[in-house]
């Protein structure tokens, strides 16, 4: 008979197209990994059109107050729609100074945002005035080539 996980970890996950829903899911399935056999990862998504809707932005507003985590994923390059940020600064706002984390995937996987773009900005300095913490993978700075010297040169 396997064991009930001792300890639940629910996760509501804001995205924009199944890509961005796709890599917000591979994301908990390596942080499940890293957590063991002891927690159970129990992800509710909510797509962004949905977010936009007073109904449903309301249902999804309830599923933050039983979160532990916020990721907010999106494969595009636009702007976060000003529906998606009013919702994610009311949702912070109900988590403010709890333990609580907030987890941005921005853009495409090859190609994600810095931490000089808008949203990035927008979701750091949200999550920081809440009191959370937050996580957010950026695009590896690219290094310059190594110079290559004939031998005996330096």
């Amino acid at each position: 008979m396997t064991k009930e996980p001792d300890l639940k970890l629910n996760v509501v996950i804001a995205y924009d197209d199944h890509r961005a829903y796709k890599r917000a899911i591979r994301t908990l399935v390596r942080v499940a990994s890293q957590l063991g056999d002891d927690v159970s990862v129990l992800p509710m998504p909510w797509r962004f059109e949905y977010l936009g809707k007073p109904d449903w932005c309301a249902l999804a507003t309830a599923d933050v107050t039983k979160a532990e985590m916020l990721v907010v994923s999106t494969s595009s390059e636009d702007k976060l729609p000003r529906a998606i940020e009013s919702w994610i600064e009311t949702s912070l706002e109900i988590k403010r100074n709890s333990s609580t984390a907030v987890v941005a995937l921005l853009g495409a996987p090859d190609d994600l945002d810095g931490s000089d773009s808008p949203r990035f900005q927008f979701l750091a300095r949200t999550t920081r005035e809440a009191g959370l913490d937050f996580f957010a993978p950026l695009s590896p700075v690219a290094e310059p080539a190594p110079t290559l010297l004939p031998p005996g040169e330096k």
